[in-house]
């Protein structure tokens, strides 16, 4: 379930980025999306390893 609620914001704000991008730049969308991509790659690592998959304490 946490991973999903990692995704499913990256992916919307996908999904309005790119379009913002291609309408409001010079930008194709060929190249609109790779970059768009990375910055959601580097989100979407960091949500996963802080809060997808980290390590919860073990109780006692």
């Amino acid at each position: 379930m946490r991973y999903q609620a990692v995704y499913l914001p990256i992916l919307a704000a996908n999904m309005i980025a790119v379009p913002l991008a291609v309408s409001y730049t010079t930008l194709r969308a060929y190249v609109a999306q790779p970059l768009v991509s990375v910055i959601a790659f580097v989100v979407a690592y960091f949500g996963n390893k802080y809060f997808a998959f980290r390590k919860r304490p073990e109780s006692d």
